[in-house]
């Protein structure tokens, strides 16, 4: 179980973060379910050890270890869901 928190923090973190992009972005959004499955697969992506957020410093200093997994996978899954719904936007026309 404690080998399967951090990847249950990043994947539900993914999802709110994805569940923010699509209320940030409501014209590039994927739907409801689209921004939470986005969101999720950025957070699980955060659980792989490939985090974004690591990418930058001065956020990657705020965070502890499982808050770091919940709020990492957050930002991950926000940003992997923007990226996603900027390019079908810009396939769609």
């Amino acid at each position: 179980m404690e080998t399967l928190l951090p990847w249950i923090l990043s994947i539900a973190g993914g999802a709110g973060g994805g569940a923010g992009a699509g209320a940030l972005l409501k014209e590039k959004g994927l739907g409801m379910v689209g921004n939470l499955l986005a969101g999720g697969a950025g957070g699980a992506l955060g659980g792989a050890g490939f985090s974004i957020a690591s990418l930058i410093p001065a956020i990657g200093s705020m965070l502890g270890s499982s808050g770091g997994s919940l709020v990492g996978g957050g930002i991950n899954g926000l940003i992997l869901t923007a990226v996603i719904g900027f390019v079908k936007s810009k396939m769609s026309k």
